[in-house]
């Protein structure tokens, strides 16, 4: 029959203790410093690290790409995707490495001392062995983490005395067992099942061979030479006969099994042994040294090699993910920081265009506005000189009476506000607005640089829709609301009219009185309060005086009389006029001069009032727009610097919405660089541990898994 045992991992069994011979077989390695099942432990240990920095490694590597914004674009979804499943593999490959069970099975004929075998190398009769015991079932025998010895039997889990296996597995039992486990297993189905078992084949009770030395030799040349053949060339599972001579052992379990177990009850060695016995027992250790190397080498290589060239392709696969991301992150910052830099230069370059667009813009609009006012200035001139023309024009119905007089002079007001406001605006509309909608135009074609092209459409909606119009506040109404009108009679040849014409109204004087002509009636128009008086004219202007000269003038012309002094020198005059020349011409000429004054005193109608009270607003009106003309032509510049002010500063506001654009994209390319510059930093983090991790593995791989190459 045939049975089975099963080590785990940590367990070193082997020669041991009883000698300390070498088998001149082994070559030296790293194994000579570590026995090869503690080299499996080793090796597991290491595997185990390594898988679990690589499981480290991927969840820091899934968790960096799920922290990639997706709108960077550095990353395929996919590649997200790909590390998650890695990360299962990971964990996975990790709970296969946990396990720590590796199986070896001894196949053989019935009762060729298959279990005395296992117990040789158990150091403890445990499987029943001897004279009428046969093994007629699958035993399985582990090592026990607890160190309590028990048995369980296949379906229970109930712990029962590890004595029972003698009656549980002896042949001569009458109970039943599973009768799957009962079946004999060949050596060509094993050789089927597996691609390259490792084979023993132990020819055992070697010792039966003893008694008949003359043909040992001949028996064992012939069985090495069956055996050999029978790996190399029936199974072909070693290439070589050399290798399977190495596997090919003669050997007495049962003496190991009796030597062993004496040691451990403390017996003495010494006693009778069968012929050869010493070579055999380090045959037997031979057996157990090489079956201990090729477990663990076999198990290192089967449990181990699959995993690491598997863990080493997931690390280079999250590496190629890495080094993806670390090329798109790259480029990605080169790209962002190459579009800050262009967004800084246009922000800078608008900026400075800007300030000097806005000096080239203030200077001229300073010049317009100097245009402006000598052009107002120069137009209201003129038509200050042409007002009488245009008083003159005025054809409402003139009567001295005051009430009436009143409402002709404020139409007149109106009338002379309309018509000087109409005739500025023929003179200055025109060019004026021609120089502000150049001045607009100019303004627009130069922000036009500054402005994106889909916001230019904009620009026009901050130009006025109206053309400019300055507004000529004149005001005639408040500014002349002083004019006091003189339509009293007064003689052309009369001695006042005479001594004004020929000296001056300013320096005349009254010849007769010595004083100065008595002060006309004040008009029935009474003068606006706070409106300063004109004095360029003294017929128009009412004089100031006090009430005690007042007195005064009016004693002196109560004492005026024919008994003067005056009177008498006039008087004495004529008298010397008349002898000189004649009374006929004093009398020619008196008639004359009646005829002058009768003829003026007729013509002294509506019409000739209203033409003198014409020529009096005209001069009056005059005095006080010349006052205003610098008033108004800095009015119309302020007017049309409004009108340049307003439009750039909404042109203005256009850029500075640009500007503002482009700082904020600035401020975006700022958080996307970062963005990009963490991306990469993590992605060159990652992508070196990747290689780290490589190199572990290789270096694993050096050294349990291709050491011998």
């Amino acid at each position: 029959m045939s049975g089975s045992i099963q080590k785990m991992i940590q367990q070193s069994f082997g020669a041991g203790d009883a000698h300390n011979g070498s088998n001149p077989k082994v070559s030296g390695s790293i194994r000579e410093h570590l026995s090869p099942l503690k080299l499996f432990v080793q090796a597991k240990k290491d595997i185990n690290i390594g898988f679990g920095e690589i499981a480290k490694y991927v969840a820091d590597g899934h968790e960096f790409l799920a922290t990639l914004n997706d709108e960077l674009g550095i990353i395929d979804p996919s590649d997200r995707v790909l590390v998650a499943a890695f990360r299962d593999k990971v964990r996975g490959i990790r709970d296969v490495l946990a396990r720590d069970h590796m199986k070896c099975v001894f196949f053989g004929r019935t009762s060729n001392g298959k279990s005395t075998v296992i117990n040789a190398m158990l150091q403890e009769k445990i499987l029943p062995s001897g004279l009428g015991h046969t093994t007629n079932c699958f035993l399985q025998v582990e090592g026990s983490k607890s160190g309590d010895s028990y048995l369980t039997t296949e379906g229970s889990t109930v712990r029962q005395n590890v004595g029972s296996v003698q009656q549980l597995a002896n042949a001569l039992n009458g109970e039943s067992l599973d009768h799957n486990a009962l079946e004999k297993k060949f050596f060509h189905k094993v050789s089927e099942k597996l691609s390259t078992p490792n084979v023993f084949i132990l020819n055992n009770r070697w010792d039966a061979s003893a008694n008949e030395p003359e043909s040992m030799e001949m028996v064992r040349k012939q069985h090495l030479e069956r055996n050999i053949a029978f790996l190399v060339d029936e199974l072909k599972v070693y290439s070589s006969r050399a290798k399977a001579e190495e596997r090919v052992f003669f050997v007495s379990a049962r003496e190991v099994l009796d030597t062993r177990i004496r040691k451990l009850r403390g017996d003495n060695q010494s006693g009778v042994y069968v012929e050869g016995y010493q070579g055999r027992y380090f045959e037997f250790e031979d057996f157990e040294r090489k079956f201990e190397k090729c477990l663990s080498e076999t198990a290192v290589k089967t449990k181990f090699q699959q995993h690491c060239e598997r863990g080493y392709e997931i690390v280079q696969n999250v590496l190629d993910v890495m080094d993806k991301t670390f090329q798109g992150a790259s480029n990605l910052r080169k790209s962002k920081q190459a579009d800050r830099d262009e967004h800084s230069d246009k922000l800078e370059f608008t900026k400075q265009q800007m300030a000097i667009l806005t000096d080239e813009v203030k200077h001229r609009i300073e010049q317009l506005v100097e245009q402006v006012e000598c052009q107002v200035t120069q137009a209201l001139s003129e038509e200050i000189r042409r007002l009488n023309v245009l008083v003159m024009e005025y054809e409402r119905p003139f009567h001295p009476d005051p009430a009436l007089l009143n409402v002709y002079k404020k139409e007149l007001h109106t009338y002379v506000e309309k018509g000087l406001g109409s005739n500025l605006k023929a003179r200055l509309n025109v060019p004026l607005q021609c120089s502000v909608e150049t001045s607009q135009k100019e303004m627009v074609s130069r922000l036009a640089q500054l402005i994106p092209e889909q916001l230019q459409t904009q620009m026009q909606n901050a130009l006025p829709r109206n053309h400019f119009e300055p507004l000529y506040r004149l005001n005639c109404d408040s500014l002349c609301g002083d004019f006091q009108e003189d339509l009293e009679f007064r003689f052309s040849l009369g001695i006042t009219a005479l001594v004004n014409r020929f000296l001056g109204p300013r320096r005349a004087t009254h010849p007769l009185f010595g004083q100065s002509p008595v002060p006309r009636p004040l008009s029935s128009t009474p003068a606006t309060p706070g409106e300063r008086a004109f004095a360029g004219d003294d017929t128009l202007t009412p004089l100031r005086i006090p009430a005690e000269d007042y007195l005064a003038i009016v004693s002196k012309l109560a004492l005026l009389s024919p008994t003067s002094q005056t009177a008498v020198g006039v008087l004495a005059l004529a008298g010397l006029v008349i002898r000189a020349v004649g009374w006929r011409v004093i009398v020619v000429s008196l008639g004359a001069y009646g005829l002058v004054y009768a003829y003026e005193r007729m013509t002294w109608t509506s019409k000739a009032k209203e033409k003198t009270f014409k020529k009096q607003y005209v001069r009056h009106a005059s005095s006080k727009l010349k006052l205003i003309v610098e008033l108004t032509s800095s009015n119309c510049s302020h007017q049309v610097q409004q009108e340049l002010s307003g439009t750039f500063a909404r042109l203005g506001h256009l850029v500075d919405e640009v500007v503002t654009d482009i700082e904020a994209d600035i401020s975006r390319l700022d958080v996307c660089i970062a963005e990009a510059e963490e991306a990469t930093e993590q992605a060159r983090i990652l992508k070196n541990q990747a290689s780290f991790l490589k190199a572990r593995l290789e270096q694993f791989s050096q050294k349990y898994l291709h050491q011998d190459e």
